[in-house]
């Protein structure tokens, strides 16, 4: 992603930070973003999927920014300095996941809980509110992908959901 005309590289950790890098010098960041909390010992909570970058805006997912928060999080940063444009917090688990995004605007972000208790969120890239909530059976690690229309998401099973 760029921070204003410098080209960057960035990644979550599964301490809960969110790293930012400058491609030429990667050796210090250039900036950190706490966004979850480091996972308890035997659970799948934590930074881990990868940021989604639309030339302009970047997002990134985690699980929960405190222990009493709800168990997921989506965000948009501002790519320069890391500063929480808005948060949407996701009821149903962690963003385990790669989140993905529409030509619309639109971002699809998997969640996973243990519990079975798993989701895909349509967010608007805009406000962050949630546009629909798609429940799903079993676990979700694929990044759920737009194509022709569709959306596809994988888990268990592949189902394909339509406007």
């Amino acid at each position: 992603f760029m921070a204003g005309t410098t080209p960057m590289v960035g990644a979550c950790d599964k301490n809960g930070v969110f790293y930012a890098l400058e491609q030429s010098d990667p050796s210090t960041p250039l900036w950190t973003r706490q966004l979850g909390i480091p996972p308890a010992s035997g659970t799948l909570a934590f930074c881990g999927g990868s940021a989604v970058w639309d030339g302009t805006d970047l997002f990134v997912g985690a699980d929960a920014p405190t222990a009493s928060s709800p168990p997921g999080s989506m965000y948009e940063l501002d790519p320069s300095s890391g500063e929480v444009l808005w948060e949407t917090p996701l009821s149903t688990g962690p963003v385990v996941g790669s989140p993905s995004l529409d030509g619309s605007g639109v971002l699809a972000v998997p969640t996973y809980s243990s519990k079975g208790m798993n989701a895909v969120f349509l967010i608007d890239e805009g406000s962050g509110a949630i546009l629909r909530t798609i429940s799903y059976r079993g676990p979700i690690f694929g990044q759920p992908v737009f194509a022709d229309g569709e959306l596809l998401v994988a888990g268990t099973t592949l189902q394909a959901y339509v406007p």
